[in-house]
């Protein structure tokens, strides 16, 4: 069975490396009229150094009795919650690398797995109906993505200007990484108001008086020299309404300068000109050593979260995605967890002993760009790169983190400080062992091994015989052990 089930895998990894990646946008941002658009075009530049973060939220989506397609396969990843996690937080090392270079972060909030028979939820159409359906998942105050139980296509969707984005789970394999780290970048940009660079269609809304203007504004236009008439230039209000974006159609394109099949025209009937090649917004998803955006691309997604409003109810701003900067320097798991045996203390009467720990603060941060932690008293820590988001802290001191591309400010105390505690328990004993001999030192020595009933018997003491040197171990619950030699007289 498991060698079937590798075998469909691998015809499914075939298909996903044949076909087209397809993507399925939801809604668009409405246009407000403006007189004087080319003055009022924003000037804010793609290297502003206020970061922007934005919580994630993960979803995956197994059918009705908790299976996958990709179970039994050799390669799955998502047997367990731990893998499952795992490979979502791949996900964000993936958002994080891709996007921090125009200081835009991502910061995990958690995962859940839901087992559905609902086809509107297992499926990629990007329907109405499947937007309807996923909205009892839908996680508040984060950007949703939902991974589905779907092999039908490649395809991914997401709401332009919203929060939410669809995957097939095939690209969680790790096998796929280069198509995961497109598609996140690609619909993630949708969600932050990008359109495709071949888009069509007005974005102005089907209201009377804009007849003429969503004429004018079916497709974008060739010319590339700003004017003010929407009959002549229009990149900044139609299409991708990026003016650093060539008028392009769709295409699959390489990492050389493009040049559009000349029987190709837009629906204005204007022939296109050269295209820059690996832009992330067109269908690049097997470039990945040109993928790109642009600088107008990069400043719109930057204005976008920080000014997302839309006036369409169904797109949901970022606004609900958005937190505050210090949630990166916080931990997404705090767990505490039993450490070293500081102290025992026998209690034969009832059968077990009170077992002291340390109590070790496990401190879980999530990947995907640079962290240095601090002792705040005593200078870094050493960590390495795997280590810094597992990291177990059992000393008394209080963490401070340091992310080098946000500012080298050293933030301690936001939910990372730990110290030693000692947690007393009473553990039950569960095993023991006893050695007997009846001069000290001899080579004749006896051993019974007790099991739990004899263990915890308050009378075994007495039950010893008289004049022979004894040691006795007991084991409690956990592992701790108490150890006593002893001569009975």
């Amino acid at each position: 069975m498991k060698k079937i089930m590798t075998i469909l895998l691998a015809i499914i990894i075939q298909f996903v490396n044949a076909q087209n990646f397809g993507c399925k946008t939801n809604g668009f941002i409405p246009i407000t009229p403006n007189i004087n658009r080319l003055a009022n075009q924003s000037q804010i530049p793609p290297s502003s150094n206020t970061p922007h973060v934005l919580n994630a939220f993960f979803t995956l989506f197994k059918d009705e009795n908790g299976h996958t397609f990709v179970d039994g396969s050799e390669n799955n990843q998502l047997g367990s919650n731990q893998q499952i996690e795992g490979r979502f937080l791949e996900c964000v090392r993936i958002l994080n690398i891709q996007y921090n270079p125009y200081n835009i972060y991502f910061k995990y909030t958690g995962f859940r797995v839901e087992n559905t028979s609902d086809n509107n939820v297992q499926e990629i159409s990007g329907s109405d109906d499947q937007w309807n359906a996923l909205q009892f998942y839908r996680e508040p105050d984060a950007l949703n993505f939902y991974f589905v139980n779907y092999a039908g296509s490649i395809d991914s969707t997401a709401k332009i200007g919203g929060v939410e984005s669809i995957y097939s789970l095939i690209y969680l394999m790790p096998q796929n990484l280069g198509f995961l780290t497109y598609v996140l970048t690609h619909e993630v940009a949708h969600n932050f108001s990008l359109y495709h660079t071949y888009e069509v269609g007005s974005h102005y809304p089907d209201i009377p008086g804009n007849e003429e203007i969503r004429v004018f504004t079916q497709c974008e236009r060739v010319n590339r020299i700003p004017n003010d008439d929407p009959s002549i230039y229009n990149a900044d209000i139609a299409g991708d309404e990026v003016v650093d974006t060539e008028a392009q159609p769709l295409l699959i394109n390489n990492c050389q300068n493009f040049i559009v099949d000349p029987s190709l025209v837009n629906c204005y009937s204007e022939h296109y000109l050269s295209v820059t090649p690996g832009n992330y917004m067109n269908n690049s998803m097997l470039v990945d050593q040109c993928w790109n955006f642009t600088d107008g691309q990069i400043t719109r997604m930057r204005n976008y979260i920080e000014n997302s409003s839309t006036n369409l109810g169904y797109l949901s701003g970022l606004d609900s995605a958005k937190t505050d900067i210090a949630a990166l320097y916080e931990p997404f798991d705090a767990q505490v967890i039993a450490g070293d045996v500081i102290s025992i203390n026998d209690q034969p009467e009832l059968g077990g002993a009170i077992v002291c720990r340390k109590q070790i603060y496990r401190l879980r941060f999530q990947p995907g760009y640079q962290q240095i932690f601090y002792d705040v008293n005593n200078g870094p820590v050493s960590q390495t790169a795997n280590e810094q988001f597992n990291y177990d802290n059992s000393f008394d001191h209080a963490i401070g983190v340091q992310i080098p591309s946000i500012s080298n400010q050293i933030r301690g105390g936001i939910g990372v400080i730990s110290s030693v505690i000692g947690n007393c328990n009473f553990e039950s004993y569960e095993s023991g062992t006893i050695y007997s001999m009846a001069v000290l030192g001899s080579m004749n020595i006896s051993v019974k091994e007790l099991n739990e009933i004899e263990v915890k018997d308050p009378e075994l003491y007495d039950k010893l015989m008289e004049q022979y040197y004894y040691i006795l171990k007991k084991i409690t619950t956990s592992g701790a052990k108490v150890e006593q030699a002893f001569f009975k007289n």
